[in-house]
C-alpha cells in the first residue's frame, strides 16, 4: 500500500492512531514524500479481536469479517473466524490479509449466532499457520473458541485456574 504522506514515521503513526488526517496535508512537513507503510517499521500493535453474539439467531460470519477488516491495521500476518450455533463450531483461518482469506463462498459456510474473529501481529512465536487464531480448545464443559491480544506469559497458571473454576 503506497500512500503519499509527510512527516516522520512516528508522526504519521500518531496521526493515524488519533484519526487525524491533518498529517496528510501538514505544511510544516516534507511535501510529496512517498512512504510504503508495509515496509516501514512495524506498527506497535498487538492483534485485533472481534466477537459478537446474536440474540435473534442471525448468522454472524459477515459482520465479523467486516469487523476484522476494520481491525486489519492491528495485524496483517493472519486472520481467522470461528462461528458456533451453540453445539458445533465452524471455522476458517489462514495466513495473509482478511480479504485474501475470506470470500462470499467460505463465509456462507461459517454459520452460527456466536462468532469470534482474530487478526494477528506476532510479538512472539513464528509466523506459521499453527499460530493463527482463534483456536478451539477442549475443556470439561466442551470445546470453546479462544483468541487473545498480546502475550500470555502465565499459561499454566491460567489453565489451572480455568480447570479449577466451578460454575454456580
Amino acid at each position: 500500500l503506497n500512500v503519499a504522506v509527510s512527516g516522520s514515521r512516528d508522526d504519521i503513526v500518531a496521526g493515524f492512531r488519533k484519526g487525524n488526517d491533518h498529517m496528510m496535508n501538514c505544511n510544516d512537513c516534507n511535501k510529496n514524500k512517498l512512504q510504503n507503510l508495509e515496509s516501514a517499521d512495524r506498527l506497535e500493535e498487538a492483534c485485533g479481536v472481534f466477537g459478537i453474539y446474536s440474540f435473534n439467531g442471525n448468522n454472524l460470519a459477515k459482520p465479523v469479517y467486516y469487523g476484522l477488516y476494520s481491525l486489519q491495521h492491528r495485524g496483517q500476518e493472519s486472520a481467522g473466524i470461528y462461528t458456533s450455533n451453540g453445539k458445533k463450531f465452524r471455522g476458517k483461518v489462514g495466513m495473509g490479509l482478511v480479504n485474501m482469506i475470506f470470500n462470499e463462498e467460505n463465509l456462507k459456510d461459517l454459520t452460527g449466532h456466536i462468532a469470534l474473529g482474530h487478526v494477528r501481529h506476532s510479538t512472539t512465536g513464528s509466523s506459521t499457520l499453527a499460530n493463527v487464531q482463534p483456536v478451539i480448545v477442549d475443556s470439561r464443559w466442551g470445546p470453546m473458541a479462544l483468541a487473545h491480544n498480546g502475550n500470555l506469559i502465565n499459561t499454566q497458571e491460567l489453565r489451572d485456574q480455568l480447570l479449577d473454576y466451578k460454575f454456580k
